[in-house]
Order: C-alpha cells, then structure tokens, then sequence
C-alpha cells in the first residue's frame, strides 16, 4: 500500500467513525429539559372572584 493511499484511507475512516459516533447518537441522546422541570403557578392575589 503506498503512503499517499494509506494516509487518505485512514483520515476518511477516522472521519468517518468520528462523525458516526457523535451525529447519530446526539440526536437520541438528549432529552428535553423543557418538560423536566414542574410548572410553578404563581396565585395572582388582586384577581376578582365572581360567584353567583
């Protein structure tokens, strides 16, 4: 195997592993922060109460 040759498939296969274990797995991996946290209600005390 030439040198050249040997360089160029080992910079595609190392681009390759590197860009298949971040990309496929980052999108799986995360979850959604946004529904993690309770929802806190604050209880407005100048609102009006109608009862009838």
């Amino acid at each position: 195997m030439k040198r050249k040759k040997f360089f160029a498939t080992a910079g595609t296969g190392l681009f390759g592993f590197v860009l298949m274990k971040t990309f496929p797995f980052s999108l799986f991996g995360k979850s959604k922060k946004e529904f993690d946290t309770p929802v806190k209600v604050k209880i407005n005390p100048s609102a009006v109460s109608r009862k009838k």
